[in-house]
């Protein structure tokens, strides 16, 4: 049972290990690949190990230390927590939503000027196409209308015209405008 919980406990920091030295070979090369980062399951394991084989108790830090997988997820988690938070229902302040054939939109907006938009399809069973899609970014209020722009770059605008906000994408024609999409204000 021991030897099956140190095998797998080094698979996981072996394995990140590994697709990390392999995605900065791919770097070199100008390719992008991707490391595969696994945290937490082997340091646990191996743990286990180093506890009922009686090692001594400093030794326990050691598989933490040297798990890349964990030391990553240590290192990103602050910038996910805020990320999240940036767009979280406490921090809402309003929501559109509007209702075009297929396609529903949902904009939320946030303190900080902040938004999230939720695109969805809602296609028929069996049929073929993009069913969702998500976007962030920042925007700002002026009288009338709603200037919104994504991480990506992508400009929009939210025009008031009575109780709707009419959608305005910039020159863009793909399936993820909202241009003339009609957006109502809607309880949090």
């Amino acid at each position: 049972m021991s030897l099956v919980l140190l095998l797998l406990g080094l698979l996981f920091p072996i394995t990140s290990w590994v697709t990390l030295g392999l995605s900065l070979l791919a770097a070199r090369s100008g390719r992008h690949v991707s490391g595969v980062y696994m945290p937490f399951i082997g340091p646990l394991l191996l743990s286990k190990c180093l506890v009922d084989a009686s090692q001594p108790r400093w030794t326990l830090i050691l598989p933490w230390v040297f798990d890349i997988g964990t030391l990553c997820f240590l290192w990103v988690l602050p910038r996910l927590f805020m990320a999240s938070w940036r767009t979280s229902r406490f921090t809402r302040l309003f929501k559109l939503i509007g209702v075009d054939g297929i396609q529903t939109v949902e904009i939320t907006f946030h303190r900080g000027g902040h938004y999230l938009l939720k695109k969805r399809w809602n296609r028929p069973h069996g049929e073929a196409g993009i069913v969702a899609q998500g976007e962030e970014g920042s925007y700002s209020r002026q009288e009338d209308f709603l200037s919104l722009c994504s991480e990506a770059g992508r400009l929009r605008q939210l025009a008031l015209k009575g109780a709707a906000y009419v959608g305005t994408d910039s020159g863009s024609v793909d399936d993820y405008q909202i241009e003339g999409m009609q957006l109502y204000e809607a309880r949090n």
